[in-house]
């Protein structure tokens, strides 16, 4: 049993490894610099928790229909899409995005969901080498930011 568990942890190492990008680095990096940068102040804390379950959810939904149901593939700035996974993130990111802001700022929710999915799933799109883990929290958190400073 400790064997199966050592040999899967190490295949599953050596996948990630010879991987042709740094994505796995960039979320945690992300991830750390959302929590630094939002989570010590409880009044924006949200932001920083929507960009790290956009990318969490919209993406990783993104990656697991793409990849089972991508019949629609194209090619953009090197990386392999589909139609289907593309539309899983925006669908994902819309969804997280209204459970967010309903329970933490509940006005404008569909509109700024909507910009929010968008921009998140072009983010996605755009971002070469696995920079989508860094572009995609830190770029939607941002722009949710903004939004907060231009209604003020």
């Amino acid at each position: 049993m400790l064997s199966s568990i050592i040999y899967l942890i190490k295949n599953k190492s050596l996948m990630l490894c010879s991987k042709k990008d740094l994505g796995t680095v960039y979320y945690a990096l992300s991830l750390l610099i959302l929590s630094l940068i939002t989570f010590k102040n409880k009044e924006l804390s949200y932001i920083g928790a929507l960009g790290i379950l956009i990318m969490g959810y919209g993406d990783g939904f993104a990656a697991i229909v793409g990849i089972n149901f991508g019949n629609h593939k194209f090619k953009i700035l090197g990386n392999d899409k589909s139609i289907e996974g593309s539309l899983a993130m925006f669908v994902f990111s819309f969804i997280v995005s209204i459970i967010i802001l309903y329970i933490f700022n509940p006005v404008n929710i569909l509109l700024f969901s909507f910009m929010l999915a968008l921009l998140s799933t072009a983010l996605e799109l755009f971002s070469p080498l696995g920079l989508d883990n860094l572009t995609v929290p830190l770029g939607s958190a941002m722009f949710f930011y903004i939004i907060i400073l231009l209604q003020i």
